[in-house]
């Protein structure tokens, strides 16, 4: 009975490790794609597993249908012109701007208004269901999402000025 439980999930579960020997990456028409033993696929996805605590390693990779291809135990294992587009592309997807000082917080209609300043400068956005909208990483570090889908980052909460932490206690 064991048995057959342990080849039922070994058909279930089967996990490719991705390296220099079994896997190249680069970019092609403005998407990363991957060619996989002899398989060529025209655009995968990645996606960390650990995005905060280990971001170059444990990186999912998928087809656009997310059928999982195989996973990159690290970005190290892969040639370095691989590893790069792989950095590349994780630096698309996870972009975050770092919100440095909270200028005003003004709730209307059920959405919050924000102006912030960022590391690259004067920022206006629009948050709804602000509760949610907040990610608490740990109690100090932030991150907030807007109506588009772009995600700003406080690193510190408590590096902020004091103004601007008195905007944003109220949503914490």
């Amino acid at each position: 009975m064991n048995e057959q439980k342990k080849d039922g999930l070994s058909g279930i579960v089967d996990l490719i490790w991705l390296n220099r020997e079994n896997a190249s990456f680069h970019e092609e028409e403005g998407f990363l794609s991957m060619d996989l033993d002899g398989t060529h696929y025209d655009r995968v996805l990645l996606s960390r597993c650990f995005p905060f605590d280990e971001p170059e390693t444990h990186i999912s990779v998928t087809d656009c249908d997310l059928k999982e291809l195989g996973m990159i135990r690290d970005l190290q294992e892969l040639s370095e012109e691989s590893g790069e587009a792989c950095r590349l592309e994780l630096a698309r997807k996870y972009f975050t701007r770092e919100i440095l000082s909270i200028e005003k917080i003004k709730e209307r209609y059920g959405f919050t208004h924000w102006e912030v300043m960022t590391a690259s400068g004067k920022k206006s956005f629009s948050v709804q269901d602000t509760y949610r909208a907040i990610t608490k990483i740990t109690p100090d570090h932030l991150l907030v999402y807007d109506v588009d889908g772009n995600v700003y980052e406080i690193a510190s909460v408590d590096a902020l000025p004091h103004k601007s932490y008195r905007q944003l206690e109220l949503y914490l």
